[in-house]
């Protein structure tokens, strides 16, 4: 069952970037629901920014995942 606006987030693993999520957004989304793919912290808005400045997701760990999704 389908509730109209509801959320769906998509939390991905490490070394891949949140926009491999985009076509479960899409499939989602015109489904009726409200897709979230947040990104790792230190990522940036693409992948190809993310693998100029490795240095900036180097170091995360659980605690700081965790909060940067809270």
């Amino acid at each position: 069952m389908s509730l109209a606006g509801s959320p769906v987030v998509f939390v991905h693993c490490l070394w891949l970037h949140a926009s491999s999520w985009g076509p479960w957004e899409e499939l989602f989304r015109e489904a009726g629901y409200v897709p979230l793919a947040p990104g790792w912290p230190g990522t940036s808005d693409t992948v190809e920014a993310t693998r100029r400045q490795p240095d900036q997701v180097a170091g995360e760990g659980i605690h700081d995942v965790v909060g940067h999704y809270a």
